[in-house]
């Protein structure tokens, strides 16, 4: 987890729990695509997000989101 063991040892970001979830500004709406198995900087290692762009021909992605400068 490198950098990110801190995060996985207080057990932060744990699905179900305070904090994990989308803000209620940000819910994802009907047909949105929701990347899921993301657990470390990645955003796409052991996630299903290459499908998804693949499936959907997407030809430019914008990424966004928590620590999206690394």
């Amino acid at each position: 987890y490198g950098i990110l063991a801190g995060v996985k040892e207080g057990s932060a970001f744990t699905r179900g729990e305070w904090g994990a979830d989308f803000a209620s500004s940000m819910m994802p709406q009907q047909g949105d695509l929701v990347v899921k198995g993301k657990s470390g900087l990645c955003s796409f290692a052991s996630t299903n997000l290459d499908f998804l762009l693949r499936q959907k021909g997407a030809k430019n992605v914008v990424l966004a989101g928590f620590l999206t400068n690394w």
